[in-house]
C-alpha cells in the first residue's frame, strides 16, 4: 500500500515470530523492497530489533552507508563475520569430529571458503565508504564527554549564528496571514512526526536574540524530510536529544517572515566507543546578530524547508 515504515514493521512481526509464523525469507524481502525509503533511523532500529537478521545486516548496512551514515571498518568486519558465524561453527564442529578421515578435508576446504565470502563482504561495503576511508574518527578527548552517564556532555561545536543581510527589514514585514507554524511553547514542532531515538548525540538550537521565535529543522545530509523539528520562542532554547552519528544541515526562518535561511556549515555528529563507554558530540548553535559571527549563512528557497 506504498507504507514502508509498516511494511518494515511487519518484517521485524515476521522475522522474530511475534504472532505469525517465523518466517526470516519474508521478512528480509519485505524489508529490500521498501529499503531506499526508510530513513537512517529506521534502518538502525531494524538491526537491533527483534528477530534474526544476520544474513541480511551487510544489505542494512549497505543501505545505511548510502544514506551517509558514519560506519568504521570494525562495525562492517562484525557484521560480515556475524553473518557467517553460525555456519561457520557448525563446519568447525564437523571438522573436529572428522580431522582424521577425508570428510575432514571438506569440511576444511568449506570454512576456507566461508572466510572468503567474509572477505568478499567486508571488501564490497568498505568499497561504499566515501573515498574508501572509515568516516569514524576518534573526537579529541577535550571536546567530549566521558561516557553515556554523563548527563551534560561538552559542546563539540558551537556557534553564534550571523543573521543575514536583510532579515532584519524581513522581520518587519506585517504578514498577509497569520503565521500557521506559530505556536506557544517551545519545543518540538506541533504535528512533527515523533522523534525517533537513533543516538546519543545532541543539537542545541538558542534563540536569546533572535528578535523573533524561530522554527528549526534539522536535516541528515540536507535531504528532506528533516528528522527533527523545532519551535524556539524568542529568548529560549531547545535541545533535540538522541541524534545519529551523521552529517547534519541547519534551515531556520523566524515567525512573521517568510525567509528560509540555512548555515553555511555540515554539522558532524560522531558516537566513539572507549573503554570508559561511548562519547559522543553535542552541537550548539545560536540564531542572534554578532559583529563578527563565526559562521555565515544563505537564503535558500522556501521548498527546502
Amino acid at each position: 500500500m506504498g507504507k514502508p515504515r509498516e511494511a518494515l514493521a511487519y518484517s521485524i512481526l515476521l522475522s522474530a515470530g511475534y504472532g505469525l509464523p517465523k518466517d526470516i525469507s519474508a521478512a528480509n524481502g519485505l524489508v529490500e523492497q521498501v529499503l531506499g525509503e526508510l530513513s537512517v533511523n529506521d534502518l538502525l532500529r531494524l538491526m537491533v530489533a527483534p528477530g534474526d537478521r544476520d544474513d541480511f545486516n551487510p544489505v542494512i548496512l549497505k543501505s545505511l552507508i548510502s544514506k551517509g551514515y558514519s560506519v568504521s571498518e570494525e562495525k562492517i568486519k562484525w557484521v560480515c563475520e556475524k553473518k557467517s558465524l553460525d555456519e561457520k561453527l557448525r563446519v568447525m564442529n564437523g571438522f573436529a569430529d572428522h580431522i582424521n578421515d577425508s570428510l575432514g578435508d571438506q569440511y576444511y576446504s568449506r570454512f576456507t571458503d566461508i572466510s572468503k565470502e567474509e572477505e568478499r563482504c567486508a571488501s564490497d561495503l568498505k568499497a561504499q565508504l566515501p573515498n574508501h576511508i572509515s568516516k569514524s574518527i576518534a573526537l579529541p578527548a577535550s571536546t567530549i564527554p566521558q561516557a553515556t552517564t554523563n548527563k551534560s556532555p561538552e559542546r563539540v561545536q558551537s556557534a553564534g549564528m550571523a543573521r543575514p543581510q536583510g532579515v532584519a527589514k524581513s522581520l518587519q514585514k506585517t504578514p498577509v496571514t497569520p503565521d500557521v507554524e506559530k505556536q506557544a511553547d517551545t519545543g518540538y514542532l506541533n504535528g512533527s512526526p515523533p522523534p525517533v531515538a537513533a543516538g546519543l548525540s545532541t543539537f542545541t538550537v538558542d534563540n536569546k536574540s533572535g528578535g523573533a521565535d524561530a522554527i528549526a529543522r534539522i536535516y541528515l545530509n540536507g535531504d528532506k524530510p528533516a528528522i527533527r523539528q523545532i519551535y524556539i520562542k524568542i529568548g529560549e532554547k531547545f535541545t533535540a536529544k538522541e541524534l545519529a552519528p551523521g552529517r547534519y544541515v541547519l534551515r531556520y526562518r523566524f515567525i512573521g517572515s517568510e525567509d528560509t535561511f540555512e548555515a553555511d556549515k555540515i554539522f558532524t555528529l560522531q558516537e566513539v566507543s572507549t573503554d570508559e563507554g561511548t562519547r559522543f558530540s553535542n552541537v550548539s548553535v545560536t540564531l542572534f546578530t554578532v559583529a563578527n559571527g563565526n559562521m555565515k549563512v544563505k537564503r535558500v528557497p522556501n521548498e527546502k524547508f
